[in-house]
């Protein structure tokens, strides 16, 4: 829109400009018109232009706010790990599972629910299948690099329908350690926030296992490919964040 109004101003003042040529071709009246079309223009243009300027000075004011907040959870981070207290666990709650609602896309193209209640219970039976693979694996749910390694996993096997190597694993594990137990920002979240992010890579990750588990079962070829598309696109996001 504030383009348009520029160009529009644009336009007008070639017309009334020098070009008396072009000022001849007008209809009568119409250069009578041009003060106060030009008026509307110019009005229009500044009221777009303080529009701007609230919505920066907004921006800016989020920013600063956001900008305060990281640095007040990093401090608490600090303190954490000065006191030897770092960990790569939290304890779950539902405050913890409503955070997780906020940072996943419920995409109805794959059938995803789209009321609040069908999303708490997609979440919670996504998660509890998860943790239920982790236990059955030996990892510790709610733990934050076993998730990593459970989720690096989980999204190779959907996606390549094969086992990751032992040593890629072993490196998972080592790097996500060494980086969760200093890092300032994750120890000084509160555990919603973690949970959040555990909530988050779970779901997906069983939402990619499902496909997998779909494509294996497939009758059809076309079935098949659908699955394998669908797995891949869950995947994918997870397996590149390891790269």
């Amino acid at each position: 829109m504030i383009k348009k109004n520029v160009y529009l101003f644009i336009l007008m003042s070639c017309i009334i400009g020098t070009n008396s040529s072009a000022k001849a071709q007008l209809q009568p009246g119409m250069i009578d018109m041009m003060p106060s079309i030009n008026a509307t223009i110019n009005n229009s243009i500044n009221s777009a232009r303080t529009r701007i300027l609230m919505n920066n000075s907004r921006a800016s004011a989020a920013a600063r706010a956001e900008a305060a907040k990281q640095k007040s959870i990093e401090e608490r981070g600090a303190q954490i790990i000065k006191a030897g207290k770092a960990t790569t666990r939290f304890t779950s709650s539902f405050a913890g599972t409503q955070a997780a609602l906020k940072k996943i896309y419920f995409d109805p193209q794959f059938g995803a629910p789209q009321d609040l209640q069908g999303q708490i219970k997609y979440v919670q039976t996504h998660v509890k299948l998860f943790n239920q693979m982790m236990t059955k694996e030996g990892f510790t749910p709610y733990d934050v690099v076993d998730l990593d390694v459970m989720v690096y996993a989980i999204a190779y096997e959907a996606k390549y329908d094969s086992q990751p190597s032992i040593d890629k694993l072993k490196m998972i594990r080592r790097d996500s350690l060494k980086d969760i137990m200093s890092n300032l920002y994750y120890q000084g979240k509160p555990d919603t926030e973690k949970q959040a992010i555990y909530d988050m890579a779970a779901t997906v990750a069983i939402g990619a296992y499902e496909y997998h588990i779909k494509a294996r079962n497939a009758t059809s070829k076309a079935e098949k490919l659908e699955a394998e598309k669908n797995a891949a696109h869950l995947a994918d996001p997870l397996l590149n964040f390891f790269k």
